[in-house]
């Protein structure tokens, strides 16, 4: 039997050069998912609200909602929401019932998680304040009705008495808060107009920048702001000189029909 002869072929592949290629091959980017936390007040302002919904929608690269991540909030007004995908940018809503709380735009990078700003929200009920009385305001009248019960009044109208007050920073530090009413006894208590070596006055401002540096909050109404202008002379420019007490108090009593121009007024 004649055998049969098959043809071989032979591929030889040969270099053009004495240089080699090399291929490699890049790992793949790795993005881990991120979150988003967040607090929820109550639209008086006064309490952390409980059972408000959070939502995040999560969209393709067309625009498309594809997934929505939820969360409700707990008694204490907190919530978390996770397994975002990073490198992306979402909207959070936090809605309660009907009510859009908050809408905010925010980015989270591989493995973060963002944190939305914490609103100012206060419990009345949990604050100490100091009402330094006067002769033209009621701050007491106004902290009745935003439901403030745990204040104490100071008789800002006996120098000795609001002068021995601010004189003890023990005293300050009890309170949260100190209203200062318009037509409190100023004179010789913080400033003196009569003694420029009686010292005092001094100590009771520094008393005060220290309370507020320490995480106190000082109000002030009508003519009671010399406590501001003294205090801090930078945050307001009132009218007249800074270094004249009462040099702002001008004008005479009436009705008058005016527009405030200034939107932070």
């Amino acid at each position: 039997m004649r055998a049969l002869a098959l043809p071989v072929l032979v591929l030889t592949l040969a270099a053009c050069s004495d240089q080699s290629l090399t291929f490699t091959k890049e790992d793949p980017v790795v993005i881990d998912n991120g979150g988003l936390r967040g607090r929820v007040c109550s639209t008086s302002g006064r309490t952390w609200l409980a059972d408000a919904l959070a939502y995040v929608n999560i969209v393709d690269e067309d625009g498309v909602i594809y997934d929505t991540k939820q969360a409700f909030s707990d008694l204490d007004g907190r919530f978390e929401i996770s397994d975002l995908p990073g490198e992306r940018e979402y909207t959070v809503y936090v809605q309660y019932g009907p009510e859009t709380l908050l809408e905010e735009t925010f980015y989270i990078g591989s493995g973060e998680t963002y944190t939305v700003p914490e609103p100012d929200c206060f419990d009345p009920l949990a604050l100490d304040v100091a009402i330094v009385t006067g002769d033209y305001d009621d701050f007491n009248i106004l902290l009745d009705q935003m439901g403030f019960a745990n204040y104490e009044l100071v008789n800002g109208q006996d120098a000795d008495t609001i002068r021995t007050f601010l004189a003890d920073p023990a005293a300050l530090a009890r309170y949260d808060i100190i209203f200062f009413n318009g037509g409190f006894a100023e004179e010789g208590v913080i400033y003196d107009s009569n003694d420029s070596t009686n010292t005092v006055p001094a100590t009771n401002m520094q008393n005060l920048r220290d309370y507020v540096n320490n995480g106190g909050s000082v109000y002030a109404s009508d003519w009671a702001y010399d406590v501001v202008e003294i205090g801090w002379p930078d945050r307001v420019d009132f009218v007249g000189a800074d270094e004249i007490p009462n040099d702002a108090q001008l004008g005479d009593y009436d009705n008058v029909n005016a527009a405030i121009a200034d939107s932070a007024m």
